[in-house]
């Protein structure tokens, strides 16, 4: 259990790294859109940190996991209900917007392999579960944050009337 601890531990540190992120950087980017999906990003960080807490928490006093819902549905209606609107969005905004999404998808991508390794080198099956379904939960926001990049890469290269495919 004690590796489990370290793992929860050190996820909790970058799920407060993560809403900082998401929290700083939403007042930088130019796109509305983009703005709201960081406020979305920024709560679901807050309460992936709770869960994480909270399992630390059980660990550390009862030296067991403890049951709550992982539930992956919300965590990808946020992609669904703020999908960019890039019609009149400005060129200069926009580009300004993609290193920030690259970043927060890098950021996702990193979580992602972290969950998944952990999860594969502990071997209490509760602590592996739940891992598992963390790493799923962060798969959906990476997955959804490179679209948004995508289709706003996409974007500028038909506003610059450049087209690689």
């Amino acid at each position: 259990m004690k590796d489990a601890l370290c793992v929860i531990k050190y996820a909790m540190q970058m799920k407060k790294n993560e809403q900082e992120f998401f929290s700083n950087f939403k007042s930088k980017v130019k796109n509305q859109n983009i703005r709201q999906l960081f406020e979305s990003l920024e709560g679901l960080e807050k309460e992936h940190y709770e869960v994480l807490k909270a399992q630390y928490d059980s660990v550390e006093k009862e030296n067991e996991f403890c049951s709550i819902d992982l539930s992956i549905e919300d965590e990808a209606k946020i992609y669904q209900k703020e999908s960019l609107e890039l019609e009149n969005v400005s060129l200069e905004y926009d580009m300004s917007d993609i290193p920030i999404l690259r970043m927060a998808y890098l950021i996702k991508n990193d979580f992602v392999e972290f969950y998944k390794n952990a999860a594969e080198n502990l071997s209490d099956p509760n602590a592996k579960g739940i891992l598992s379904t963390l790493s799923e939960w962060e798969k959906t926001h990476r997955d959804g944050l490179f679209q948004e990049y995508k289709d706003l890469m996409e974007h500028n290269w038909f506003e610059q009337k450049f087209y690689p495919f």
